[in-house]
């Protein structure tokens, strides 16, 4: 049995808890909650689920006093505030506990943390002797374990290509469509994902980073590009409304080079409307993925959630999913390269 604490419970954290619970060799040790107002609440209550017994808290030492094999970390980091869940996850890490996270994309990949960082985690891993993994759906799964996966059967590549299609008309949070991601904004603002740094910085460079290492090479260079979509009239969403000639869409793109050729696209296509250019692929909670070469590989995955919530869903089960493993790995900093192809998911069983 192992015992498992759950960090916040926002989308992908009430997914997370919801596993934790419904997993027969998983027991949930404890539910650390940022909300004054789900302090007190029993865990199962939060999920729609029976009582546990175990009541979530908003005392992080006594989160921390806790003894257990491993924390779900589903913090808002990158939608938030990143250097505090890097924190908050580095004293977790010290105190014996492993943990996987969706919480900061640069995590993804060790090579794509600032030194500061990594050392950072690195020390807390030391400290703790435990070991720390960080993935999503994307960066972390759609752009490299599928296409990973897929060139399995694959002979010669001239270039893979992953699409990610992801509609936000009914996402509810202002907070993450509006102000993390730019949905609403004058069509000259720079989003939060365009950094003006170097790509490095960028939250999906580590998929370049976990394509290389699989195929075994190191691109020249890693490009960016991001086009943006307005809206022509006004949008009604969840959080307000999307003015007219304000941001509607975003094309992100990020591009493998060798040779001054494109060998590894990542694309990411977030809406608020199917009301975009021509050329843009529409759809939602759908990844596409091409393997251009001999033989040529084309897959389509779509995904839909009984929670309403599909790209929170399968977010925090990319991480959730490697608890044992991460359990069982070395201490230090894991990415997905490091466990072996093990499935995962729940098998119903009569009851």
């Amino acid at each position: 049995m192992y015992r498992i604490i759950q960090w916040a419970t926002g989308n992908v954290g009430k997914a997370s808890l919801r596993a934790i619970i419904e997993t027969p060799d998983f027991e949930l040790a404890g539910l650390y909650v940022y909300s004054a107002d789900k302090a007190g609440q029993d865990a199962g209550d939060i999920v729609g689920l029976g009582k546990t017994g175990v009541l979530a808290s908003n005392d992080m030492e006594a989160m921390l006093a806790i003894d257990a094999d491993c924390v779900v970390f589903n913090g808002l980091g990158d939608t938030k505030d990143p250097a505090e869940s890097e924190e908050t996850i580095c004293r977790i890490l010290a105190s014996g506990k492993n943990v996987v996270s969706t919480a900061v994309s640069r995590h993804v990949h060790m090579d794509a943390m600032p030194k500061e960082s990594r050392e950072k985690l690195e020390t807390a891993c030391r400290q703790g002797g435990v070991s720390f993994f960080s993935s999503g759906i994307n960066p972390g799964f759609s752009a490299e374990a599928l296409p990973i996966a897929i060139t399995a059967v694959a002979d010669r590549i001239d270039h893979i290509h992953c699409i990610e299609l992801v509609d936000m008309a009914h996402y509810t949070s202002g907070q993450i469509v509006h102000e993390a991601i730019g949905m609403g904004k004058p069509a000259e603002t720079r989003t939060p994902l365009e950094n003006d740094g170097p790509v490095e910085e960028n939250a999906y460079y580590t998929s370049a980073l976990l394509m290389q290492d699989a195929l075994g090479l190191k691109f020249d260079e890693v490009v960016r590009s991001t086009e943006k979509a307005l809206a022509r009239t006004d949008i009604e969403v969840p959080w307000g409304t999307i003015r007219q000639g304000t941001i509607a869409g975003l094309r992100m793109r990020l591009q493998g080079m060798l040779d001054g050729v494109a060998r590894f696209t990542s694309d990411m296509v977030w809406k608020v409307t199917d009301d975009v250019p021509e050329d843009w692929p529409t759809g939602d909670s759908t990844w596409l993925i091409k393997i251009e070469g001999d033989p040529e590989i084309n897959c389509r995955f779509d995904m839909e959630s009984k929670t309403g919530r599909t790209v929170s869903h399968v977010t925090s089960m990319a991480a959730f999913n490697r608890v044992r493993d991460v359990i069982a790995a070395e201490p230090g900093i894991r990415t997905r390269l490091d466990f072996p192809l093990t499935a995962g998911g729940r098998i119903t069983r009569r009851a």
